[in-house]
């Protein structure tokens, strides 16, 4: 087994007529499905699934590659089977310009859900403070000299005839659409999200599932779906969070550095503001898995 200073950096796959030559030394098969693209002291080499374990001893003997496709590893379009061939360092290169663009895309995305909050953080405040001035105004235009109960009265019927906008608070409860099953209910620790926060929803490549949510006391923290079980508070590198047994989640003090660092084996995304629709998010990753 020659593990030490090697690194798994991809798995791909190329249609089946047109295979690449394995170069594991006394090989030389060709090879299509699950092709391991290692760099061995400073040497890449493209690897059939066989030989690599051959090689390093197991499957998993290197630990998840630097770039993670899911599933039985990314297929090539016909170019870039040719630079598998032929230019192996520019094909990674490439790889890694698309993982730099697609976190870019992760990060805008949650910037802007993150602006859209504040702003309506802001609206409501502002709304609030509106309400609170006009009810001064009604109460010092209803400071003449009567009896208490007319001026109750009084206050009472201004308010009557006057709409006032108002937020509508969502309340999230078991329904049942026409014709339709019962949509499950929402989690009991829903109520812990943060004011108009996201619940964001993953698929991890070892089969696990998380929720992703602004806890209302500060720090996003994250919780494993649909439960815990045994195990979950080691489940995680600390890197990405701090486990808290008696809360069951994970705390997220980075949220920047959890994003970067989960793109490496998040094998899917979805997000909802809705906590009774997080069954039916992760249901939708799995149809697309």
């Amino acid at each position: 087994m020659q593990t030490m200073g090697s690194k798994l950096l991809a798995i791909v796959r190329v249609p089946e007529n047109e295979r690449v030559r394995c170069q594991n030394p006394g090989c030389g098969h060709g090879v299509h499905a699950a092709i391991h693209i290692v760099r061995e002291g400073g040497v890449l080499m493209v690897l059939g699934s066989t030989c690599f374990e051959r090689r390093y001893g197991s499957a998993k003997a290197l630990g998840q590659p630097q770039f993670n496709f899911g599933g039985s590893g990314r297929p090539l379009t016909t170019e870039e089977r040719e630079l598998l061939d032929t230019n192996t360092d520019l094909l990674l290169a490439r790889f890694e310009e698309e993982e730099r663009q697609r976190l870019i895309r992760e990060q805008a995305q949650a910037q802007e859900q993150e602006q859209e909050q504040e702003q309506e953080q802001r609206r409501l405040a502002a709304q609030m403070e509106e309400r609170r001035r006009e009810a001064q105004r009604l109460a010092a235009r209803s400071t003449v000299a009567f009896d208490p109960r007319e001026k109750l009265r009084a206050l009472r019927a201004a308010f009557a005839n006057k709409v006032i906008q108002e937020p509508v608070p969502r309340v999230f409860t078991q329904h049942q659409e026409p014709d339709g099953p019962v949509a499950p209910p929402s989690p009991p620790w829903a109520q812990e999200v943060k004011l108009n926060g996201s619940f964001f929803c993953y698929a991890f490549d070892d089969g696990s599932k998380w929720v992703l949510y602004p806890h209302k006391k500060g720090d996003y923290v994250l919780r494993p779906w649909p439960a815990a079980e045994e195990g979950w508070d080691e489940a995680l590198p600390p890197s990405l969070g701090r486990p808290e047994p008696e809360s069951g989640f994970y705390r997220v003090t980075d949220h920047m550095g959890f994003l970067h660092a989960v793109a490496r084996f998040s094998t899917g995304l979805r997000n909802t503001s809705n906590p009774a629709e997080i069954h039916h998010e992760f249901e939708v990753l799995a149809r697309k898995a």
